[in-house]
């Protein structure tokens, strides 16, 4: 267990990193300081503006769809040799350590495909 982790009291809220070029931030700083406002709140109502936008030509369902699709073709690419069972219990660990939220991710591991070829 960290030390010196810093926890945020309030459960529906996320700490993100981002890396960021020094202009950026130095404008960013500038422009809260003399609007006597938080970097939090002006990345705040960047994103909310940039996620609305975006939910209007992709919502949820269709990033699941790509999400499912990249993970089918990396099984293809990679040519894992580990069973369909234990890929699928992988993808899914990443998936939730990654934040995505549960039903989204039980969506994600129920449209995995084996990826072997069935002969008719």
């Amino acid at each position: 267990m960290p030390i010196l982790k810093t926890e945020c009291k309030e459960k529906s809220i996320r700490l993100v990193g981002a890396k960021l070029p020094i202009w950026m931030h130095e404008y960013l700083t500038l422009y809260a300081l003399a609007k006597t406002t938080t970097k939090t709140r002006v990345i705040q109502y960047v994103l909310e503006n940039w996620i609305r936008g975006e939910k209007e030509k992709e919502d949820d369902q269709k990033l699941i769809e790509e999400v499912t699709k990249r993970v089918n073709d990396q099984r293809k690419v990679q040519k894992v040799s580990s069973s369909f069972e234990k890929y699928k219990a992988s993808i899914k660990q990443e998936l939730l350590a990654r934040g995505i939220k549960d039903s989204y991710v039980n969506i994600i591991v129920l449209d995995m495909k084996d990826g072997k070829s069935k002969k008719t």
